[in-house]
C-alpha cells in the first residue's frame, strides 16, 4: 500500500479508526477499562467521570489520600504511611474497573511517602506490593505515576461545566495549593479538548489511504485549531502573574509541588510533557525519528507507559506516511496547511515553542532558589546555570523534529499596493497580497512574517566598502544553510556575495557583528563606536569602511573559508522575519480551504541616522517598510510566515464590548477586529480611538466611515496638527472646529466615561466585561495607558482608600484578566534616544539598589536601564522572574528566552525605559595578578582578555571592572534568590495555610532556604571567586597585602568557636521542629519559641547578604569616581572594601548567638 510504513515484520497493522472504534465498544457501564481511554468525543479523557472511591475493602487507601495535604503541612507522613495495612492490589481482590483510581492514590501515597523528608527511605512493602500489583494489570513495565494518572485526578464544580481549569478540582493532592491545582489541571484541559485531534488524525489515516487530498487538508486544519487552542489557552493558564484567576507562583511550585513527582523508586519515569498521549500522537503524526538527545531518549521511554488503546492507537497512525503523501501529492495547499501545522506543533511560536519558554521561566526561578534536579534528570548548582542546558536539551529536541523534512516559509505575491490615506504621498500604505492556495490560515489579530531583502542601493554600498563585484562566491555555514532552506527552500553550500547581502542583517550594525569585527581589526575607531553604543547609528558597509581606513583588508571577509573567523558568513547572520500586524479579517468562500488574500497596514520608515564622532548624519531606510512598498513587480515573491499573538486577540464572547486605541498605522490589527465583529451575529459594541496628526492622515476614511455609518463602529478621533474635531452626519464625516491634542486627551471627555468605566469592569463587578486593546508605539502606548488609569481613579467610589493603589490594583487586574491587550511597535531610534520617563546615565552602584519593594525593581539589558516594577505585571514570565533579575544585568536571560529577536517585545520594553548604564572609560591600563591556587589548571573564571600565563596572569584595568561588576552581580542575584525564598513566610504552602500562617511543612522550607544559603550561596561569595578577586584587587592597586590575607582571615572565622556556636544554633533550631505540636494552635508558646528563632535566621541572612553588597558597592564607587586612574587614586579604597568582607561574616555569627530584640521581617 502507497504510504504504508511497516516498521516490524510482523506487525499487522490496524487502523487507527478500528482502535477508536474497539475502545468505545468496551466502555464498561462502570469504572473505567485498564486498557485506558479512547474516544472521538473526549480524546484521551475518559468520557465519564474518573471514580472518586474505591470498594470498602480498599477505602483505607482512600483516607489516606485524603489526609495527605494535612500529613504533608504537619511532616508526618512517613509515621501515618507506616501503619497502612497491606492490602491486595489482585485480580481476586480488586475488579478491574477500580485499578485507575488504585493507581492514582497509591501514586500519591507513595511520592508523599518517598519526598516528606529529608533522608530517604524505602516504600513500605504494604505500599510497593499492591502499587506493584496495580501497574502490572495496567499494562505498565513498571510501579510508578505516569500523565494519563494525573488526568485522571479531576473532578467538576459545575458536573454541567467544561472541562476546564477553572471548573476544576484535583480529587487527590499533596499540598492541595494552588500551584498543584493548576499545573495538573492545565494538563488535563489539554487532554479534555484531544477529542477533535484523535478524530482528525484518525480521519486524517482514512484520507491517506483514499489519496482524498480535501479531506486531508480539512482534518490538518482542525488539528492546528487544536494545536492553538492548546498553545495560547490551556498552557497559558499556567500564569505566574499574581493577579491571574489561575495564578501560579513559580515559588511555590517549585518548593511545594515540581520535586514531589520526581520519580521513588526504580524504574519509574519522571513528569514530563514528553510523556503526555497528545505529545507522543503528535510526534507519530510527524513522524519523528531522531532521537539522540536525552529527553529525546526520556520521550522512547515514556511511550511504554501509555495506556493500551493510546500506545495502539499512537503506533497506527505512525504507520501511515502523512509527509510521503503530502510530497507526492504535487498540491501546493497542502504542503502549505502541512508546513503551517506542523510549525504550529514544532515551531518556535508553536506549541512546543510557547512551552520552551515557559519552562525556562519556571526553571530558571526554581534552580536560584535551590532546586538542584529536574525529573528529566538534568542537575547542578545555581552556578551551573543548569536550567540553560535544560533549555538547550528542550531547543535540541524541537529541532530533532523537523529532521528529514524541510520546513520553509510560504511564497506569497504583492496583489497591489497602495497609499492607505487621503494623501498620494503619505508613507502609510495598504499592501494586498495573494495568499490562495498557499495554505496559509489566519484570524483576526495575528500577525504575519515577512522575511525581506536588502534594496539594491545598500547591496552595492556593502559590496564597495568590501572591495567585491558581487559574484564572488560565499561559502555558507549551517546557520546560513538552514535559514535558506526556511527561506527559498533550497540549502546551496554557496551563493553569490551579492545574494548573500540581499538576505543577512546588515541595517544597522547590530552589536554581536560590531565586536566580532573589533576583535579581528582592534579598529580604534569602531572600538569607540561600540563603547559609546553608537553602532545602531550606522550600517554594516560604515563598519566595513572604518576598518579598511585602518589598513584592514576587507577582502579576507568574503575569501575566508567558513570555518575561519573572519569569513562574512561566520560574521553576518542572516536577516530575520519582521512582524507585521494582519490588518484584514479572512474571508472563505464556500468550499474553499483558506483566504484568497491577506491585508497590511504599512508605513514607510525613513530617517537620518544621528552623527557619530567621526561619521555625519546620513538618510537612512526601514529595510522590511521599503521591502514591502517599493516600486517592484507585483508577482515577485515574499517569503512569509503566519505569527500568532499569546495575548492579542478578540474575546471568545463577540458581545463583549471592544475599545481600540491605534496611533497612525497602529489602526492596522482593529481593521481586521472591526471587519471580524461587524459580521458577527450578537457582535458587541466595538470603539476605536485613533491618533493622526490631520485628517487627510487618517486611514481607510471611507470604510471607516461606512461602519460607522450603519452603526458598527464608534470612532473617536484626535488630531494633533489640527485644531478641530471629527463628527459623522448624514453619512460623512464632518471636520468642527476643536483642539489641538492626542487620544489621551479623549479618555478625559466626561460624556464618554460612564460608558468607558461599564467596560473597564469585569463582569463580575457588576460591569460589562470590556476587552481594551492598544496599538501604537512606546509614546502613544504609554499616554493611553495614563489616560485609562485617569478613568479608573475618576471613577473609582469616592470612599475608595488610597486612590493610586487601588487604580494600579484595578489595572494590573485587567491585564491578567486578559481584558487589556498591548501591541507596542517602535521605529528606529538610537539605543540612546529618550524614552516617555526621559534618559538618565545611571551608575551600577545605582543600578544594584533597586531590587526590593522599597526601591523599585531596575534592570540592564543591552546596556540600557528599565524600571520594571510595573511592567512585571505585564511580562508573561511574572513578577518572581523579574524580582530575581532585578539589580543587575539580565541580558544574558533576555537574550536566552530570544526576547531579543522577538520585535513585540523588545519594543514593549521601550514603556519602562528610564536610562542606560554609564560606561566607564578606563584607557589603556593594565595590571598583573596571581591566580588562586584553586583555580590554577582551570579557565572557568578568567577570561575575557586575561592572558594566563600559569599562575601568574595580567589583565585589562577594564577586565578589572568586569570581574568586580560581575562579583557584585552575583550577590545581588544571591539576595534576590534569598528574599524570594523567604517570601514564602507570606505565602499559602498547603490547603490548611493561609496568609502568614505557619506550619511544619512551611517552616522546613524556611529553614531550608537559610541552609541553600549558607551551605550553597555562601560557597559561591566566599570562595575562590573571591580569592580572584582580591588577587586582581592587590595586583592592580600595588598594595603590600598579602593575598593569604583574605582567605586566610574568612577560614579562621568560619571555624572559630563563635561560628559553631551560631551553626549549632540553627541545628538545634532544626531539631526542634519534629518535636513541636502538629499546628500553632496546640502549643502557641512552643511555636512563638521555634518562630522567634526562625526569625532571627532569617534577619541574619538577609542583613548579611546586604551589607556584602553595600561593601563591594563602596568599591563600585571608586571605579565610578577615580575611572583610569582608580589603582593609583581609589586602590586603598578597593581594598579596604574587600579586607572588610571578614569583618561583615564576624558580624553575622555574632548576631546570630546574640540575644537581640526582633525586627519586623520584611516581606
Amino acid at each position: 500500500m502507497k504510504h504504508f510504513k511497516a516498521t516490524d515484520e510482523n506487525y499487522e497493522f490496524v487502523p487507527a479508526a478500528d482502535i477508536i472504534a474497539e475502545a468505545e465498544a468496551n466502555r464498561p457501564a462502570f469504572g473505567h477499562s485498564p486498557l485506558g481511554f479512547l474516544s472521538r468525543s473526549d480524546g484521551f479523557l475518559p468520557h465519564t467521570p474518573p471514580l472518586e472511591a474505591l470498594p470498602a475493602s480498599h477505602q483505607v487507601w482512600d483516607e489516606a489520600a485524603a489526609q495527605l495535604p494535612a500529613l504533608m503541612a504537619g511532616r508526618h507522613v512517613r509515621a501515618a504511611i507506616d501503619d497502612l495495612p497491606l492490602l491486595s492490589g489482585g485480580e481476586d481482590d480488586l475488579d478491574d474497573v477500580y485499578l485507575w483510581r488504585a493507581t492514582l492514590v497509591l501514586s500519591y501515597i507513595a511520592h508523599a511517602y518517598g519526598h516528606s523528608a529529608v533522608e530517604p527511605a524505602p516504600l513500605p512493602h504494604s505500599l510497593v506490593k499492591p502499587w506493584g500489583e496495580v501497574n502490572r494489570r495496567l499494562g505498565r513495565p513498571h510501579p510508578g505515576i505516569t500523565l494519563s494518572d494525573y488526568c485522571y485526578n479531576w473532578t467538576l464544580r459545575d458536573p454541567q461545566g467544561p472541562r476546564a481549569v477553572e471548573n476544576m478540582d484535583l480529587m487527590v493532592s499533596w499540598c492541595g495549593n494552588e500551584e498543584e491545582r493548576i499545573f495538573l489541571l492545565s494538563t488535563t484541559e489539554m487532554h479534555s479538548q484531544s477529542g477533535p485531534l484523535v478524530d482528525a488524525s484518525a480521519n486524517l489515516q482514512t484520507a491517506i489511504r483514499q489519496q482524498d487530498r480535501d479531506r486531508a487538508k480539512t482534518e490538518l486544519l482542525r488539528i492546528q485549531d487544536y494545536l492553538r487552542a492548546i498553545t495560547f489557552k490551556s498552557l497559558l493558564k499556567i500564569d505566574p502573574n499574581p493577579y491571574s484567576e489561575t495564578a501560579v507562583d513559580p515559588l511555590i511550585w517549585s518548593k511545594a509541588f515540581a520535586n514531589f513527582t520526581a520519580p521513588v523508586i526504580e524504574h519509574e519515569r519522571g513528569l514530563v510533557s514528553s510523556g503526555t498521549s497528545v505529545i507522543q500522537l503528535l510526534d507519530a503524526l510527524f513522524e519523528r525519528n531522531v532521537y539522540n538527545t536525552e529527553i529525546a531518549h526520556e520521550t522512547l521511554k515514556q511511550g511504554e507507559w501509555l495506556p493500551n488503546y493510546s500506545r495502539r492507537f499512537v503506533t497506527s497512525i505512525r504507520q501511515v506516511s502523512l509527509s510521503d503523501f503530502v510530497a507526492g501529492s504535487g498540491d501546493q495547499e497542502l504542503a502549505g496547511i502541512y508546513n503551517t501545522v506542523l510549525d504550529a506543533y514544532v515551531g518556535k511560536r508553536g506549541f512546543l515553542g510557547v512551552h520552551r519558554l515557559k519552562v525556562y521561566g519556571f526553571m530558571e526561578l526554581g534552580f536560584k532558589v535551590g532546586r538542584t534536579q529536574t525529573n528529566s534528570g538534568f542537575s547542578g548548582p545555581t552556578e551551573a546555570r543548569a536550567w540553560e542546558q535544560l533549555d538547550d536539551a528542550l531547543e535540541a529536541t524541537r529541532r530533532e523534529r523537523y529532521a528529514n523534512k524541510t520546513p520553509g516559509s510560504l511564497s506569497v505575491k504583492r496583489e497591489m499596493v497602495a497609499p492607505a490615506t487621503a494623501d498620494p504621498k503619505s508613507p502609510i500604505h495598504q499592501v494586498v497580497l495573494d495568499i490562495a492556495g498557499q495554505g496559509l490560515h489566519y484570524i483576526a489579530g495575528d500577525r504575519l512574517g515577512i522575511f525581506p531583502q536588502n534594496s539594491p542601493e545598500l547591496i552595492q554600498k556593502t559590496l564597495q566598502a568590501l572591495q567585491a563585484q558581487g559574484d564572488e562566491p560565499i561559502r555558507l555555514t549551517s546557520v546560513w544553510r538552514e535559514a535558506l532552506q526556511v527561506i527559498i527552500h533550497d540549502a546551496p553550500k554557496t551563493i553569490p556575495l551579492k545574494t548573500f547581502l540581499a538576505y543577512a542583517k546588515i541595517r544597522p550594525l547590530i552589536r554581536p557583528v560590531g565586536k566580532a569585527l573589533l576583535s579581528l581589526s582592534r579598529s580604534k575607531r569602531l572600538y569607540a563606536l561600540l563603547e559609546q553604543r553608537q553602532e545602531d547609528q550606522v550600517e554594516l558597509w560604515d563598519a566595513f569602511e572604518i576598518v579598511a581606513a585602518e589598513n584592514y583588508d576587507v577582502k579576507r571577509f568574503w575569501k575566508a573559508a567558513p570555518w575561519e573567523a573572519e569569513s562574512i558568513a561566520r560574521l553576518v547572520p542572516p536577516e530575520h522575519f519582521r512582524v507585521y500586524s494582519i490588518s484584514s479579517a479572512p474571508k472563505r468562500a464556500a468550499g474553499e480551504h483558506g483566504p484568497k488574500d491577506l491585508h497590511l497596514t504599512v508605513g514607510r520608515l525613513t530617517f537620518n541616522s544621528q552623527p557619530t564622532d567621526d561619521r555625519q548624519a546620513t538618510a537612512r531606510h526601514g529595510t522590511a517598510s521599503g521591502y514591502l512598498v517599493q516600486p517592484q513587480t507585483p508577482s515577485a515573491p515574499i517569503p512569509v510566515q503566519n505569527f500568532r499573538p499569546s495575548r492579542f486577540h478578540l474575546p471568545d464572547d463577540p458581545a463583549r464590548p471592544i475599545v481600540m486605541f491605534a496611533g497612525g498605522t497602529g489602526i492596522s490589527p482593529f481593521r481586521g477586529f472591526v471587519q471580524q465583529r461587524a459580521v458577527e451575529a450578537n457582535g458587541g459594541p466595538n470603539w476605536l480611538f485613533l491618533g493622526v496628526r490631520t485628517l487627510a492622515d487618517v486611514p481607510y476614511q471611507a470604510e471607516l466611515k461606512d461602519w460607522v455609518g450603519r452603526g458598527d463602529l464608534n470612532l473617536r478621533v484626535a488630531f494633533s496638527r489640527e485644531a478641530q474635531r471629527l463628527t459623522f452626519d448624514r453619512g460623512d464625516f464632518v471636520l468642527l472646529p476643536g483642539q489641538k491634542g492626542y487620544v489621551d486627551q479623549l479618555l478625559d471627555d466626561e460624556a464618554d466615561a460612564p460608558t468607558l468605566w461599564q467596560y473597564l469592569q469585569s463582569q463580575q463587578d457588576g460591569g460589562l466585561g470590556g476587552y481594551f486593546y492598544v496599538c501604537g508605539q512606546a509614546n502613544f502606548a504609554h499616554t493611553v495607558i495614563e489616560g485609562l488609569k485617569r478613568v479608573i481613579a475618576r471613577s473609582l467610589p469616592a470612599s475608595t482608600p488610597d486612590n493610586d493603589e487601588a487604580v494600579n490594583h484595578f489595572f494590573r487586574q485587567m491585564v491578567a484578566q486578559g481584558r487589556l491587550m498591548l501591541d507596542v511597535f517602535t521605529t528606529f531610534a538610537p539605543s540612546a534616544a529618550a524614552s516617555v520617563h526621559g534618559f538618565t546615565r545611571f551608575d551600577a552602584s545605582e543600578l544594584i539598589n533597586h531590587n526590593s519593594h522599597q526601591q523599585g525593581y531596575w534592570t540592564v539589558i543591552q546596556g540600557n536601564v528599565y524600571d520594571m516594577t510595573e511592567f512585571m505585571y505585564l511580562h508573561p514570565g511574572g513578577e518572581r522572574l523579574l524580582i530575581a533579575t532585578a539589580g543587575l544585568d539580565s541580558t544574558r536571560s533576555y537574550e536566552k528566552a530570544e526576547h531579543h529577536l522577538n520585535s513585540e517585545v523588545h519594543a514593549l520594553l521601550d514603556l519602562y525605559k528610564i536610562g542606560a548604564i554609564r560606561r566607564l572609560d578606563f584607557k589603556d591600563q593594565w595590571g598583573i595578578a596571581v591566580k588562586p591556587k584553586s583555580l590554577i589548571g582551570t579557565t572557568a573564571t578568567v577570561k575575557n582578555g586575561d592572558r594566563d600565563a600559569g599562575a601568574v596572569f595580567y589583565l585589562s584595568l577594564h577586565d578589572f571592572y568586569r570581574h568586580w561588576i560581575r562579583f557584585v552581580y552575583k550577590v545581588v542575584e544571591v539576595e534576590n534568590s534569598l528574599n524570594n525564598n523567604y517570601s514564602m513566610r507570606h505565602r499559602p504552602i498547603t490547603r490548611q495555610d493561609g496568609l502568614g500562617h505557619m506550619s511544619k511543612l512551611k517552616a522546613h522550607l524556611l529553614l531550608e532556604a537559610h541552609s541553600i544559603f549558607y551551605s550553597g550561596s555562601w560557597g559561591d561569595i566566599l570562595g575562590p571567586t573571591l580569592e580572584l578577586l582580591w588577587n586582581i584587587t592587590l595586583g592592580f592597586c600595588s598594595h603590600e597585602t598579602s593575598i593569604a590575607k583574605l582567605p586566610r582571615e574568612i577560614a579562621m572565622i568560619r571555624t572559630s568557636a563563635q561560628a559553631k556556636q551560631a551553626e549549632r544554633f540553627v541545628a538545634d533550631t532544626v531539631d526542634t521542629l519534629p518535636r513541636l505540636a502538629p499546628t500553632p494552635d496546640e502549643d502557641p508558646a512552643g511555636w512563638a519559641e521555634f518562630d522567634r528563632a526562625l526569625q532571627k535566621i532569617e534577619q541574619c541572612d538577609r542583613a548579611f547578604i546586604a551589607e556584602i553588597k553595600a561593601t563591594l558597592r563602596d568599591g563600585l564607587l571608586a571605579f565610578e569616581q577615580f575611572e583610569d586612574r582608580v589603582a593609583e587614586r581609589g586602590g586603598d579604597q578597593l581594598v579596604q572594601a574587600l579586607a572588610h568582607i571578614p569583618t561583615v561574616i564576624e558580624r553575622y555569627y555574632a548576631e546570630m548567638v546574640e540575644p537581640t530584640p526582633l525586627k519586623e521581617v520584611a516581606l
